[in-house]
């Protein structure tokens, strides 16, 4: 079994390696929505002279020009690319999930017991990315919407309404990456703690295996908790990870030396709020100063 400094390079390690597979991902669907997004607009730029000429004075009607005239290109997650987003988001889920159990094994050793992948849970969860992107593409088709209609009414042009559009798509493109990595992490974290609850491991420590983190992580970080007493993870992106307390990694002198004893309580992290819970999870351990 390794010891506290081994086991928390063994986690950086399985992190980039997630990471990696989450930018490849993360491309692949970025790539989808640029495409998307120049079919518009160019089909826009082309049109763009006839809808000024024919635009109506009501805001309405000219919802309804741009709706006629541009259509499902407004939409920049097409519905017959269902399959395709899922299989990636699928593909991304799978890889996390073995990556966690992966983690786990390496962390306990002879004590690990063997842990299926959850295929049905991947699926829904792969579904579930889907439908969520598909509601920041509807978000994108309104506001790319409500843009041309007033850009038409205001006499703005086409140049400029493309870089309303553009900074619309960035918006879209980060919310699909924290989709990507958000859900990846749950995945990963979710394999690795059913492992260690298998293993029988009673304590999990918050790692921190990057630097720059929120409050909530860096309170948490280097902290053991009851395994299944708290949600992981506890925001979108984060990009903490959950170690076994067992055997040396439970050294006192590492996670002092690790974690940070100056920051105060934030109470529950945002995603323990969204599950309804009432207050955050208390330590069962927090590693402590040796008197003298």
């Amino acid at each position: 079994m390794p010891t506290a400094g081994e086991a928390f390079r063994i986690a950086q390690r399985f992190d980039k390696s997630l990471a990696t597979a989450e930018d490849n991902t993360i491309a692949r669907i970025n790539q989808i929505l640029l495409n998307s997004y120049l079919k518009l607009e160019r089909t826009m730029r082309l049109k763009w002279d006839e809808m000024e000429r024919d635009r109506p004075f009501l805001p309405a009607q000219r919802q309804l020009l741009v709706t006629e005239q541009l259509g499902y290109l407004l939409q920049l997650i097409n519905p017959q690319q269902q399959s395709a987003i899922e299989a990636m988001f699928g593909e991304l889920l799978a890889f996390a999930s073995n990556h966690g159990v992966n983690l786990a094994d390496a962390l306990l050793g002879d004590a690990a017991m063997f842990s299926a992948v959850p295929v049905e849970a991947i699926a829904y969860s792969a579904t579930e990315s889907y439908n969520r992107l598909l509601r920041h593409g509807d978000d994108f088709a309104s506001k790319a919407s409500i843009a041309i209609g007033e850009g038409l009414a205001q006499g703005w042009g086409a140049q400029k309404i493309a870089g309303i559009l553009k900074e619309q798509l960035g918006v879209t493109r980060w919310r699909a990456e924290a989709i990507a990595r958000t859900e990846s992490i749950k995945a990963y974290s979710n394999a690795s703690q059913q492992k260690y609850n298998d293993a029988g491991v009673e304590e999990v420590v918050w790692v921190a295996v990057r630097e720059g983190v929120c409050k909530f992580c860096t309170w948490r970080n280097g902290k053991a908790f009851k395994l299944g007493s708290i949600i992981h993870p506890g925001h979108v992106n984060c990009r903490c990870c959950l170690i076994c307390r067992v055997g040396d990694i439970a050294d006192n002198d590492f996670w002092l030396n690790y974690s940070d004893q100056l920051t105060g309580d934030p109470g529950l992290m945002p995603f323990e709020k969204a599950a309804g819970m009432a207050i955050p999870p208390k330590p069962t351990w927090i590693p402590k100063r040796k008197d003298g």
